[in-house]
């Protein structure tokens, strides 16, 4: 889906807006793309990785339910929690950048008319934080819990499948033309990591300049856009 514009939408009815194009996909649309190349070859669903064992140039991974496999390397490619890293190096783990997401699903057909076609094509943020006074009825009794930002703006650039996919292509680009029985191309994997890091860190340091230059979630958080046209 190919989204025009990005969006905020502010009390009374009044939109701001810019344009940003960009190409938006479902997980199942790209699960699809990423598993049928595969077809006929060895994919197991529901395998716990339970021990990791290195012999030489062979590694084996083992299974919660018996099953091992033998192979000349091994990629973890497992996310954030991943199993592989806490075998293999399980002094590191990743740490809470203490902030969570909220997310549902609406069917389409289930919207208003003049609903969809505000949401239609464009990226739509709201409810931007406002300290606000709360009135307890006389039958309840407010209480103070911790402050909370309620709307934030993390540093990063929402790039997890970017990122995904460029590591692959990466390392497919530097394990081309080694063969079983080779020694494993140290040089262009060393290689591939550094550039990789690199790439990783000019990313981040983009999502904490995200962050600051939108000033959600913090003292001045009233600015979002700074060029804009309004609707």
């Amino acid at each position: 889906m190919e989204l025009r514009e990005r969006q905020q939408l502010h009390r009374g009815g009044r939109a701001t807006r810019y344009q940003a194009p960009q190409l938006m996909t479902a997980w199942d649309t790209l699960y699809r793309a990423l598993r049928e190349p595969l077809s006929g070859v060895c994919y197991r669903l529901d395998s716990e990785l339970r021990r990791v064992r290195v012999d030489g140039s062979e590694v084996t991974g083992e299974f919660a339910d018996g099953y091992t496999a033998q192979g000349n390397f091994l990629v973890g490619a497992d996310g954030i929690g991943s199993a592989t890293r806490g075998l293999l190096d399980p002094g590191r783990r990743p740490a809470y950048a203490g902030y969570v997401a909220w997310r549902g699903l609406e069917p389409e057909s289930s919207l208003p008319a003049d609903l969809l076609a505000l949401l239609v094509g464009r990226f739509t943020f709201f409810g931007s934080a406002r300290l606000r006074p709360v009135a307890a009825p006389d039958d309840r009794r407010p209480y103070g819990v911790d402050r909370r930002c309620r709307w934030n703006s993390p540093p990063h650039t929402a790039s997890g499948t970017s990122k995904a996919f460029a590591d692959a292509a990466g390392l497919a680009a530097a394990m081309r033309g080694w063969t079983p029985g080779q020694d494993l191309p140290a040089g262009r994997l060393a290689d591939w990591e550094r550039e990789r890091l690199s790439y990783l860190v000019a990313l981040s340091r983009a999502g904490i300049d995200l962050a600051n230059r939108s000033t959600l979630g913090t003292a001045n958080g009233c600015r979002f856009f700074v060029s804009a046209r309004h609707a």
